[in-house]
């Protein structure tokens, strides 16, 4: 069947190229087969795009996340540019500090750490755009029973990762999240090779196009207030390319 539809679409580019052009009739061809692009552009509405790391630390490889850090940085919004970091711990920090980080306060301020909850953020109308279009819906659907605590923060982040003295290795990426109760660090290290990642809006699980330069980390941080979150980087397989629970994501774009 996909052999019958793809001749078609073949015999279809070849009468319109008369009269489009082959060019023209050639783009009409990749989007139809794609269900993607119409003339190089994508179908759907525009809902950010910016910078979208992420660390899941888990207890063992496919096993339970004992920390949880969705990290935005966000360069074009309707609500306007910023940053979100999204944390979630469900376990008590290692020992150990972060000799950058400060003084090693305990996470919890008083409770657990189990209670962790927070969105630092230095823009309130992207939390809560964020939270309600593609958080709560598609990335975190325990949000309606846990929400997490939306907190007045300013970021130390130049928007790239640390490179070695001849430029071509990226060695670390490292962000600072500072609010009056919460000073969060993230760290990756290790990268792997890079790869594009590229989701058709109208998925099952997640209805939004997603675009985005995915560096995946063999190892990666999570330091809140110093101390050091529970947890690991494992390996993992996203299609037919290698990354792992810990990733970089650069020039993310979500459409529907």
């Amino acid at each position: 069947m996909r052999m019958q539809t793809l001749a078609g679409l073949v015999a279809a580019a070849i009468l319109l190229a008369p009269a489009i052009g082959p060019r023209r009739a050639l783009t009409a061809l990749a989007g139809a087969q794609g269900g993607g692009a119409q003339d190089g552009v994508k179908p759907g509405k525009v809902y950010l795009t910016g910078e979208h790391p992420e660390i899941r630390l888990l207890d063992k490889a496919g096993g339970k996340v004992l920390t949880s850090v969705s990290y935005w940085r966000v360069v074009w919004s309707p609500v306007g540019p910023g940053h979100v970091c999204y944390v979630s711990t469900t376990t008590g920090p290692k020992s150990g500090t972060d000799p950058k980080s400060g003084d090693g306060r305990s996470a919890s301020d008083g409770k657990t750490a189990s209670d962790v909850r927070v969105a630092l953020t230095d823009n309130r109308k992207l939390y809560d755009y964020l939270t309600e279009n593609i958080m709560a819906p598609v990335l975190d659907r325990a949000i309606a029973e846990r929400p997490y605590a939306p907190v007045a923060a300013t970021f130390d982040d130049p928007g790239r990762g640390t490179f070695n003295t001849a430029g071509d290795v990226m060695t670390e990426r490292r962000i600072t999240a500072r609010a009056n109760k919460y000073t969060v660090v993230l760290v990756w290290h290790d990268f792997g090779e890079p790869f594009q990642a590229d989701t058709q809006v109208g998925g099952a699980a997640n209805p939004f196009g997603v675009t985005s330069l995915v560096v995946p980390a063999r190892t990666a941080t999570v330091f809140i207030n110093g101390a050091h979150a529970a947890g690991n980087v494992y390996r993992e397989m996203r299609g037919g390319a290698a990354s792992s629970s810990a990733f970089l994501a650069y020039s993310e774009s979500w459409v529907k």
